[in-house]
């Protein structure tokens, strides 16, 4: 049974979920030939059966298998949607029933290529994907929040190779996007200015951390990096909520996130490990959410796993980043050109 738990200590949440200890894992080290179709994939085209049934899914033909990107139920979910989100109160103990969502998204049917190495078109419906079923999830009362994240490699989290995303929807806002928004809340009251929308400026006219810019996006590595080659994708045009991207800025998207990865695998060489995730605003249901609108700037941040935190950063919260952001941007760009 999923639970949710308050550590009352650190006034954070955690997820207790027994079921994904039971995950597979498919890394060996080998490698498959030229995204071929893997017959032990269970998110492979023609192993559809092997997943929970399908949620949404982008197909090109009529078949079963014809799909460009597919989205099912996690078989391990760390959420439970058929829970309860009832919340039992204590002085010293906290909790709440385990409810929420956890979804898979394959992002292609080839097996064995990383996302950067897709067509803009193709990686722009992953982006069509997130955006649509984040607009449902929300449609939940109960829903605070809704996380999309990419692990690659075994490094960084992920069990199975064949490319994919995941979307967890959660009754509480998760600790790190909550602490931004309480920052960039504090910021607005102070200034009347979007803190992330200045940043954007003084990152370009301090020129040193960009990575990339193209006509609606501004990648950089942000002055206080935690790791090595940690990088931030923001729009250009201020917007609180991912899921209120504007149509046309969905291939721009794909394009800065393309370049991004691809900068770095050139540097680091293929199916490098790294997570990116997406931290954007509350649900509506969510009080201070119309506040964030003004204050709150949606992007998504890369971090690749280059590193291991060890003692000092996981006893303390604070990182030990080994290669200066300057010289990290500087040497993707220098991979970009």
């Amino acid at each position: 049974m999923v639970e949710i738990r308050r550590e009352i200590t650190k006034g954070e949440w955690s997820i207790i979920a027994p079921t994904r200890s039971d995950r597979p894992f498919d890394f060996s080290g080998e490698k498959k030939e030229g995204g071929a179709a893997n017959a032990n994939c269970p998110f492979c085209p023609g192993n559809e059966p092997k997943t929970p049934p399908e949620i949404f899914a982008i197909r090109e033909g009529g078949g079963e298998s014809d799909w460009k990107v597919r989205v099912f139920p996690n078989k391990y979910p760390a959420l439970d949607k058929d829970g309860t989100a009832a919340v039992i109160e204590g002085d010293l103990y906290e909790s709440m029933g385990g409810f929420g969502h956890h979804e898979v998204v394959a992002e292609t049917p080839r097996h064995d290529v990383s996302l950067d190495q897709l067509g803009v078109e193709d990686i722009e419906l992953v982006i069509r994907t997130y955006i649509e079923r984040a607009r449902d999830l929300v449609e939940t009362r109960e829903i605070k929040y809704v996380s999309i994240f990419r692990n690659q490699g075994k490094q960084a989290g992920a069990s199975l190779s064949h490319p994919h995303s995941q979307i967890m929807a959660t009754t509480f806002v998760p600790g790190l996007p909550g602490t931004e928004h309480r920052i960039s809340r504090d910021f607005h009251e102070r200034t009347g200015d979007c803190m992330h929308c200045r940043l954007i400026e003084a990152e370009k006219s301090e020129e040193e951390r960009i990575v990339t810019e193209t006509e609606g996006f501004f990648a950089f590595s942000p002055f206080g990096a935690r790791f090595p080659y940690e990088t931030h994708l923001y729009p250009k045009s201020h917007r609180s909520d991912f899921k209120e991207i504007e149509s046309d800025e969905i291939g721009q998207f794909a394009k800065a996130l393309k370049l991004t990865l691809g900068a770095m695998r050139e540097k680091f060489g293929d199916f490098f490990p790294y997570n990116y995730y997406i931290h954007t605003g509350p649900s509506a249901s969510v009080n201070q959410k119309e506040d964030l609108e003004k204050s709150y700037h949606w992007h998504l941040e890369i971090i690749p796993r280059l590193t291991t935190p060890a003692g000092f950063e996981w006893g303390s919260g604070n990182f030990i980043n080994i290669i200066g952001p300057e010289r990290g941007a500087r040497e993707l760009r220098q991979e970009l050109a």
